[in-house]
């Protein structure tokens, strides 16, 4: 786990995090604008991720279908060769 905290958060990680951070309560002003402040960048830094998925989903989607195609190309060629 501590390898995480170096790394680049996951999408999930950034979840929680937001329920986290933006579902406590705070106790003064400064904390409430320091809430405010970082959900602000959790949402930026998900969205971006959000984007960043969206961008490589036809890629995945291509790649999946490919490997389908050809998983049942070679269980026809099996079945005609034995």
């Amino acid at each position: 786990m501590v390898w995480r905290m170096f790394s680049k958060p996951s999408l999930w990680d950034i979840q929680d995090w937001g329920g986290f951070v933006c579902s406590a309560s705070p106790r003064t002003l400064a904390d409430i604008k320091q809430q405010q402040q970082l959900c602000k960048q959790l949402l930026m830094l998900h969205q971006s991720y959000l984007k960043e998925i969206s961008h490589h989903m036809p890629t995945l989607l291509y790649t999946f279908l490919f490997n389908i195609s050809l998983l049942l190309f070679l269980e026809v060629f099996a079945l005609l060769v034995f």
